[in-house]
């Protein structure tokens, strides 16, 4: 059994385990100036200690430059975004462009978590379907995006979208 608790989807809990995977825990302490174990139990569920906005911005840079995902920003856009926040449009060929963005870390989660070395060997454990979860919602809020960039070109009025 794995010793890493699941996080639930488009938490910023789980925010933190996807930055810490893909900076690595020193690269994650290194971003923000903090110790390992800090930026650990920034993720954990269990523990109400959260980073400033500025070091989930430090840390949201780091990733970007390192593999051009924001985890944390987009936990926070899906999130406004649920409670009616104005749609950010963006050319519909950028957006796509983040979505292949999105299938490919699907496919990297995927991958990790049907490799016979991963905590569920080649079934798939729960805190590997959290981040494949994690994954699948992002690609989902990525769509809607896109939906609402195309019906923006068309002229057709959307709810929270600024006609061009």
């Amino acid at each position: 059994m794995s010793a890493i608790k699941p996080r639930a989807p488009q938490t910023f809990e789980a925010a933190i385990v996807r930055v810490i995977g893909l900076l690595g825990r020193d690269g994650a302490a290194a971003a923000v100036g903090k110790s390992e174990n800090l930026v650990y139990r920034w993720g954990d569920p269990d523990c109400d200690q959260q980073p400033s906005i500025e070091q989930a911005f430090a840390l949201d840079a780091a990733c970007a430059a390192a593999s051009g995902e924001t985890p944390i920003s987009s936990v926070y856009t899906r999130r406004l975004g649920a409670i009616g926040i104005v749609h950010a449009s963006q050319p519909p060929a950028e957006r796509l462009l983040s979505g292949l963005s999105a299938m490919g870390v699907l496919a990297e989660e995927v991958r990790l978590a049907i490799d016979p070395a991963s905590p569920g060997g080649c079934e798939i454990a729960p805190v590997e379907e959290a981040r494949i979860g994690a994954a699948i919602d992002e690609i989902r809020a990525t769509l809607d995006r896109l939906e609402k960039d195309v019906l923006r070109c068309t002229g057709i009025p959307v709810l929270g979208v600024a006609r061009a």
